[in-house]
């Protein structure tokens, strides 16, 4: 028969203990609920604490056989149980770390106690009883020996605590600027784009290192700025600067990374060599750059680093459509479309243009330039391709997940694909966002708030991710913090039509009607409105109040019925004048066309005035919304 020291199984970390034998999870001694898969997915990431186990490898061990269509809900399901249960996150982990494009890592400190002391000095042994006087000395002796060892590990503990938070000087943000063509030939431009480009790919893959997106660091090419100063904009700790020089077939690359608290380097490093795959020299250079500067960021995860095939003219057309897709126009996003399609017809295997097409075409329906029947099929397709490209690309999950709450009203699958998104591409400011979309619809605000803010940091620079950010302030009434995001906002893009439409409906919910008007007025040419019609408008306020002024728009928006938006709008002009049936027939109207504007009915401050009546919570339930 085993002895106990031989039977019983016991792994502690913090205040949480691993009990294999029982099968259970306690915490400070108290079993918490945590079985099944979840408890077979934590032992196996302890049994293996501090290596990456990949997500193929808990498919082998967890889930044999053919049952790859349900793996990935399964197995992220099975970590999210766990990280409820130990009370952890994916964005800043203490025990269990995602690994982008791998797996997992169990990160915390770990104790295994095959026997604990006390059950030591109160087991029986052929040496005689407990209560002997020989047994006596030798229980003192054992205590004074843990108390040592307690003592010792208790130490340890403390001195490695020390040393990894006591790091005042750790980088944990950055921005990789965009390379110096030093070649003398602006043909050789697409080299340093391309370089830049793999860069912060790669850098944004480190679970503690937010890194600025791209939309914001092209912002500062042939900027000359003090590094210092573009650091405080961007409210980084460090700044990564190179440039690429040809001659020839030879290309030379020099980066450094800069301490911008300090202006002192931290490193820099020299790079030759031949020319002979353009695709593959960039995706190798910033493999090495990114290990290199890794080591002097102490980040903690090394990701898989993902080579994404491409042309010169496909990468240039890609970053053209997401310039033109950050605008949020009807041209604007026609446009996106165009380009992000010539980037697939110039390189077929480029995965990230995929998903940049399927988002375009949302934008196309979003901004009433096409009707959802008309994008959706195609956006779907893409984002298949996408994914057969590349099944670890988490923008294309985060888009397919925005894709299923918009159109399909599937929020459970929605979120499911928007977290493995976050989980495969956790520096990805899109995908921060469209989870954020997520939240406001099923009335999560203050997540969603969160998750807006994390987005406009990963792209402080980006007039889209201001501008949403203060959509999710306004959705969580919290008026005076949206309008400083709107600001912002305005000042990147001054002539967008799609910040003063906000900062109105802020100014009406906080009782201004005059300042409500004058942004809605001086919005509307911006949106096609001609001057008579506008005169029109400002004459109603200026005659009949707020009242007039809600009358003629009522009778502006009953004239652009053909407007994908319009009934949803039509319904809270009525909803303005009190008519709760007109209103409540126009949201049905909304409904059964799927105006976009209709997801976010359960938490649009417009729709106030409609909550109470018992007609609105059977419209939210028909759209499966909880």
């Amino acid at each position: 028969m085993a002895t106990p020291a031989q039977s019983a199984h016991t792994v502690r970390f913090g205040p949480f203990e691993l009990d294999t034998q029982a099968g259970e999870l306690r915490k400070y001694g108290i079993r918490l609920k945590l079985q099944g898969q979840p408890f077979q997915v934590l032992e196996i990431l302890l049994e293996q604490a501090g290596e990456v186990v990949t997500r193929e490898a808990l498919r082998q061990r967890l889930w044999p056989g053919d049952t790859f269509v349900n793996f990935d809900h399964s197995l992220n399901n099975a970590v999210a149980r766990i990280r409820e249960a130990l009370g952890d996150s994916a964005e800043t982990p203490h025990y269990i770390q995602t690994v982008p494009r791998r797996g997992y890592r169990f990160i915390g400190s770990l104790e295994r106690e095959p026997l604990s002391p006390r059950a030591v000095l109160l087991t029986p042994s052929a040496g005689g009883s407990v209560g002997s006087p020989a047994r006596r000395y030798l229980t003192w002796i054992l205590v004074g020996l843990s108390a040592v060892l307690i003592a010792a590990s208790w130490l340890a503990i403390a001195r490695k605590f020390d040393k990894r938070s006591a790091s005042p000087n750790r980088i944990q943000s950055l921005v990789v600027l965009p390379f110096e063509n030093l070649s003398g030939d602006a043909a050789q431009d697409y080299l340093a784009d391309g370089m830049t480009d793999e860069l912060i790919t790669d850098l944004a893959g480190f679970d503690s290192l937010r890194v600025i997106s791209r939309t914001s660091a092209m912002a500062f090419r042939d900027a000359h700025k003090p590094l210092k100063t573009i650091a405080r904009e961007l409210n980084v700790d460090a700044v990564v600067e190179g440039s690429i020089s040809r001659s020839g077939n030879r290309v030379r690359v020099r980066v450094q990374l800069i301490d911008a608290r300090t202006d002192q380097h931290r490193w820099a490093q020299s790079y030759e060599r031949d020319i002979t795959d353009v695709v593959e020299l960039e995706s190798d250079l910033a493999r090495q750059l990114a290990e290199q500067v890794s080591i002097h960021l102490s980040a903690s995860t090394h990701p898989a680093l993902a080579i994404h095939p491409r042309t010169p003219e496909a990468y240039e057309d890609y970053l053209k459509g997401w310039y033109f897709f950050d605008k949020r126009n009807g041209e604007a996003a026609k446009r996106s479309v165009e380009y992000f399609r010539k980037s697939i017809a110039q390189d077929p295997k480029f995965a990230l243009a995929y998903v940049g097409l399927a988002e375009a075409l949302e934008t196309l329906s979003a901004l009433d330039v096409a009707p959802y029947s008309q994008t959706e099929s195609e956006a779907l397709h893409t984002l298949q391709q996408a994914l057969q490209l590349d099944p670890g690309l988490g923008e294309a999950h985060s888009a397919l997940g925005l894709l299923e709450a918009q159109w399909n009203w599937n929020w459970s699958e929605a979120e499911r694909q928007m977290k493995l998104g976050l989980e495969l591409s956790p520096g990805s400011a899109v995908a921060h966002n469209r989870y954020a979309v997520y939240l406001q619809a099923v009335g999560r605000l203050d997540e969603s708030v969160l998750e807006a803010r994390r987005a406009a940091q990963l792209d402080p620079l980006s007039f889209f991710m201001n501008r949403e950010l203060g959509r999710a302030l306004y959705l969580a009434r919290r008026y005076d913090e949206a309008n400083r995001a709107l600001d912002r906002s305005a000042e990147l893009d001054p002539n967008t039509s799609v910040v003063d439409n906000w900062r109105s409906w802020i100014a009406e919910r906080q009782g201004n009607y005059a300042l409500s008007v004058e942004l809605a007025l001086n919005n509307m040419p911006k949106d096609g409105v001609d001057a008579n019609t506008i005169n029109s408008l400002r004459r109603a306020y200026k005659n009949n109040g707020w009242i007039g002024f809600c009358q003629a728009m009522l009778r502006l928006d009953l004239q652009r019925d053909t407007n994908l938006s319009a009934p949803y709008f039509i319904a809270v002009d009525e909803a303005r004048l009190g008519n709760k049936d007109a209103a409540f027939a126009w949201l049905e109207t909304a409904l059964r066309t799927k105006s976009v504007w209709i997801m976010w009915i359960k938490v649009d401050p417009l729709l106030d005035g409609l909550r109470s009546d018992p007609r609105f919570p059977a419209l939210v339930r028909r759209m499966g919304l909880p």
